[in-house]
């Protein structure tokens, strides 16, 4: 049986030479059962391309606010209560810090604020960070800021290019 037969899955995407791994898991949950919608700032945008992403899901890629073909608004708050669960991964530190801070001025940020209060589903960020970066007290801040509903996986790395 699968786990994720039939859950709706938001896969955040941000800025991290470890975007294109996003490719593998969006096919993973896909193969499990899952509907996935992805959404992606613009610097994720630079490491793996929309089109590679929509191409798996068969659905376009969010990475704005307003569509700038026609100016269609793309309801953070719509998606959040759609979704069972949101995968941020990767996870970098400046998108984590506006998590923590309210600050949403980008798609994966944009969908903290409406699944406190209104959704049932999970936030999940993968985290990954070198170890030096990981050890400093502002991001151990940061993660302290975020409530009980956020889960967070978190990989070291020595290796700046992973």
């Amino acid at each position: 049986m699968n786990t994720l037969q039939g859950k709706k899955i938001v896969l955040g995407i941000t800025g991290s030479i470890a975007a294109y791994k996003a490719a593998v898991l969006t096919r993973g949950l896909i193969k499990k059962g899952a509907e996935v919608q992805i959404v992606i700032t613009p610097a994720g945008k630079e490491f793996i391309t929309p089109i590679t992403l929509s191409a798996l899901t068969s659905k376009p890629v969010i990475s704005e606010f307003f569509s700038q073909r026609d100016g269609t608004w793309h309801s953070h708050v719509d998606l959040g209560l759609w979704a069972d669960a949101m995968v941020i991964a990767p996870a970098t530190a400046a998108t984590i810090g506006k998590m923590a801070h309210g600050i949403a001025d980008n798609m994966p940020a944009s969908y903290t604020h409406p699944r406190a209060h209104e959704t049932k589903a999970n936030l999940v960020c993968s985290l990954l960070l070198e170890t030096k970066n990981y050890t400093h007290s502002h991001v151990a801040f940061i993660i302290y800021l975020f409530p009980y509903y956020v889960s967070f996986l978190i990989f070291h790395s020595t290796h700046p290019s992973i």
